[in-house]
């Protein structure tokens, strides 16, 4: 009961000193207090996530038991995700000329041949690194695209209130600088509208949605991780190109947002293998960058739920 009662005055802390505050902060500033703020909330009142996140750097991303390294990566990766809205909010508010300075864009030749054929772009990336920074850059450069995002009110219900104008703070800029958000579970017809009007569509594809029975498996680090098809399907459905696209930090205050090139889908066979190829090759593009930046992937600490050795690996 008393940790649960600090860990609610601490993410109230968190939410006014912190979100409310940020706009003050420069981007260095913020990032040296959330590295702090990282290391004392997982110590002090998760140390069960730490636990995770240890334990599966070394099972499933392969990481060598070198302890100081390990306890580096850890402390990055919880330093990343303590910075999961507030680098967004502060983006949000750097004029287009800054807001391009601490972070490199390769690619973007790739977006505009994808966009040059007036079908919409599917913007496909995983949960990896801070994405949603290069979401704001590019909005800023012009370029229209909404998010398929999550509900939050219906798929949170049992987070604190302060964990729920977190997350609505968050989620603030992007409506200030007019990005769309679409609801998983509403009607498709918005995403098909905004594709038809050749604008782009940000999908994480390893998200976990719906039955494991209805996802699709593919190998993944020497396993088998489930994926669902949605993104693939409704790229053969629209005729939208998927360009996969990811940031990481090269750097604590630098990052480099890579957008790979395009791929234009198209049914020659039986669409179920369609399908499943199609998942298959973005899949094995989100590996590459795990497999090299295995901190800066979110789910550190619960790969191991959907994601199983190969009989044929073991």
């Amino acid at each position: 009961m008393i940790r649960r009662r600090l860990d609610y005055v601490l993410w109230w802390g968190y939410y006014f000193l912190v979100v409310r505050s940020c706009a003050l902060l420069s981007l260095r500033g913020a990032h040296r207090f959330m590295q702090f703020w990282a290391v004392v909330k997982t110590k002090l009142l998760n140390h069960q996530y730490r636990t995770a996140v240890r334990r599966n750097l070394l099972h499933v991303f392969g990481v060598p038991s070198d302890r100081a390294r390990l306890e580096r990566l850890v402390n990055d990766h919880c330093a990343m995700m303590a910075t999961e809205h507030l680098q967004t909010f502060l983006y949000g508010r750097l004029k287009p000329k800054l807001c391009q300075a601490p972070i490199s864009t390769h690619g973007l030749h790739h977006l505009d041949r994808a966009l040059s054929r007036g079908k919409g772009v599917i913007f496909l990336t995983g949960h990896f690194g801070r994405f949603e920074i290069l979401l704001v850059v590019l909005r800023k450069m012009g370029y229209a695209l909404s998010v398929l995002t999550q509900d939050i009110s219906a798929h949170n219900q049992n987070l604190s209130l302060a964990k729920y104008h977190y997350a609505r703070a968050g989620s603030k800029p992007w409506w200030d600088l007019g990005i769309g958000q679409i609801q998983f579970g509403s009607y498709l017809r918005p995403v098909y509208r905004n594709l038809a009007r050749n604008e782009m569509i940000m999908i994480v594809m390893d998200a976990q949605l719906g039955a494991p029975e209805n996802r699709s498996p593919v190998k993944f680090l020497g396993g088998t991780m489930l994926i669902h098809p949605g993104f693939a399907r409704l790229a053969l459905t629209s005729g939208a190109a998927i360009v996969p696209f990811f940031v990481y930090a090269d750097t604590p205050y630098h990052k480099i947002g890579v957008i790979e090139e395009p791929i234009f889908p198209s049914v020659q066979g039986d669409q179920h293998q369609e399908i499943d190829a199609l998942v298959q090759s973005c899949a094995s593009v989100l590996e590459k960058y795990v497999s090299r930046y295995p901190e800066q992937y979110w789910g550190c600490s619960y790969i191991d739920y959907y994601w199983s050795v190969d009989a044929s690996s073991s």
